[in-house]
């Protein structure tokens, strides 16, 4: 604990109070910085500080053209900002350097050189370190070496140290080849996982696969949200990792408040027959979403396929870090999957960050067993993405259940400009449009319930639709309503909160742009964004003010 207890018995005159002042103030400040310093953590003898997460691409094969290869770097580019913006770790000043996982067949248990290799390993492959087939570079993994009992040098160097990556927190190992995963499912974009971890368990280097083919008929926004999602697997976001959670918080380990003696309870508990997740910042942002407050409660993980490093598809519909992500504009980086990393203790968490996430919120704990609380269909039914922006398909959400919703496929966006030039239509396809319950026809015989393309507009809290060839009529929330002179009706959403919110606009979708340039021959890129400035630098610069001030004053 930092205290300043100094008794200074002075008499002060008037004319030396300017001077007492800024000694006195000083005094406080320096003491301030000390605190200051004394809360940042060392690490290797070198000071470790709270910055912005750092990330270096590494571009190893690339099956891609030089268009694509440019595509890949853009979203890489966005991608890594938006994770550098939420994300902050404990960054030390060396070059980060990968731990040779292989190599010594035995260390000295004893001695001057104890935990130093011993032996080689001759079956250590030729080819060094591996990161899933992707070959790391030798300027990357430490040195491998043979020590005796009591030398002050090595034996021998069979690999000599790397330079390692300067202002680098973690390094991502790229490629797009057309990988055994890409080839046995037509429909992924990319696969990755992490490969090592430092000595606090943080992953610090990891690899992401894309498949050219895959990426050739993907959209750039998808592009960007597959690597978003990718990327969070290779952060933490797997079942390999939960298991390595640190006891606290990295806030709790800063304020002193972390107990490592409390019994640290599994990651992955048992709800209702389910696996979920019960962290304690994850079951804190589930309950305040769902508003859930009885018994344990975390939302539920995918129990088939790649088990447990996913969301359930069903409760948490539309979030990044379900098994298959929808359409970007209607996937977002929610509160809860943020939740994960803040209770790994690797990272530090900037929810400002978050996206709204409307699905299932305030529908209480009850959401996995009672299906009614959630929007039900029949199986192909056509009618309304639960946010309204896109028309949609009723489809199974999750495989582990039968529960069914409205589903978003390409070609059913209300707000893309699609004029079917039909004049049966009365549908309205524009960025104000939203999809509408309706069986509205200018026709005499009735129309089956579809969703619905229509203009919308809000005016005081107010929803208001428009037809084509109609006038704008209010759409009270809940209700059906008619529309002119037209047969059928209208059926009003009934949630207002993301229909006419305050801003008055959709959900910001997850990726965004960031304009990077990678020519044909370049094979390597870093990126390194924001990091923090402490406390310090702001007080020396009052000192040094102050102390010019006693000069003038002298």
């Amino acid at each position: 604990m930092c205290k300043i207890d100094h008794k200074i018995n002075l008499i002060i005159r008037v004319e030396h109070f300017p001077r007492l002042l800024c000694l006195g103030l000083f005094i406080i400040l320096a003491g301030i910085c000390i605190c200051v310093e004394e809360n940042i953590p060392i690490k290797h003898g070198h000071q470790t500080r709270l910055t912005a997460m750092r990330i270096h691409v590494h571009y190893m094969d690339l099956e891609l053209e030089v268009t694509s290869r440019q595509r890949l770097a853009d979203a890489l580019t966005s991608v890594i900002s938006r994770i550098s913006s939420i994300f902050k770790v404990f960054s030390s000043n060396d070059p980060l350097l990968l731990k040779r996982k292989g190599g010594c067949l035995k260390q000295w248990t004893h001695g001057k050189n104890k935990n130093r290799c011993r032996y080689y390993d001759r079956k250590y492959p030729a080819i060094g370190e591996e990161c899933n087939k992707i070959k790391i570079p030798s300027a990357h993994l430490s040195e491998l070496s043979v020590w005796g009992e009591a030398g002050e040098e090595p034996l021998d160097v069979r690999y000599p140290r790397g330079e390692g990556l300067r202002d680098t927190d973690f390094v991502l190992y790229v490629q797009a080849v057309s990988s055994s995963d890409c080839t046995k499912d037509g429909s992924i974009l990319a696969h990755a996982s992490y490969c090592y971890q430092d000595e606090r368990g943080r992953p610090v280097a990891g690899y992401t696969n894309v498949c050219p083919q895959s990426m050739s008929r993907s959209t750039q926004d998808r592009v960007e949200m597959i690597l978003l999602h990718e990327l969070l697997h290779t952060m933490g976001f797997t079942k390999r990792l939960f298991e390595d959670f640190r006891q606290c918080s990295i806030s709790d380990e800063l304020t002193g408040v972390c107990n490592v003696s409390d019994v640290r309870r599994s990651p992955i508990q048992t709800i209702n027959s389910r696996p979920c997740l019960v962290t304690l910042a994850v079951e804190r942002e589930a309950r305040q979403h769902f508003n859930c407050t009885e018994g344990k409660f975390g939302p539920a993980l995918q129990n088939k396929g790649d088990i447990f490093s996913h969301w359930d598809g069903h409760q948490m519909y539309g979030s990044i870090m379900t098994p298959n992500p929808g359409p970007p504009h209607l996937t977002f980086l929610d509160r809860m999957t943020l939740a994960v990393f803040e209770d790994s203790g690797w990272y530090e968490v900037d929810y400002s960050q978050a996206d709204e996430y409307y699905w299932g919120k305030g529908k209480g704990c009850k959401l996995l067993s009672n299906p009614s609380v959630s929007q039900v269909c029949n199986l192909g039914e056509h009618g309304c993405h639960f946010l309204h922006r896109d028309k949609a398909v009723c489809k199974k959400l999750s495989a582990e259940d039968d529960y069914t919703s409205f589903v978003s496929e390409p070609g059913m966006e209300c707000w893309k400009e699609n004029d079917t030039g039909s004049a049966l239509t009365l549908q309205l396809y524009s960025s104000q449009s939203l999809c509408f319950m309706s069986n509205l026809t200018n026709q005499n015989s009735s129309q089956n319930m579809t969703g619905q393309c229509y203009l919308h507009r809000c005016h005081d809290g107010s929803l208001y639709v428009k037809v084509k060839n109609t006038e704008w009529t209010k759409c009270p929330y809940g209700e059906a309503i008619q529309v002119g002179m037209l047969t059928g009706v209208v059926l009003c959403p009934t949630k207002k909160d993301f229909i006419c919110s305050k801003q008055e606009n959709a959900p910001t979708p997850v990726p965004f742009s960031i304009s990077h340039d990678l020519s044909a021959s370049q094979t390597t890129g870093s990126f390194v964004f924001a990091s923090s400035v402490g406390p310090c630098v702001y007080i020396n610069v009052y000192l040094m003010y102050c102390s010019y001030f006693l000069f003038l004053i002298k």
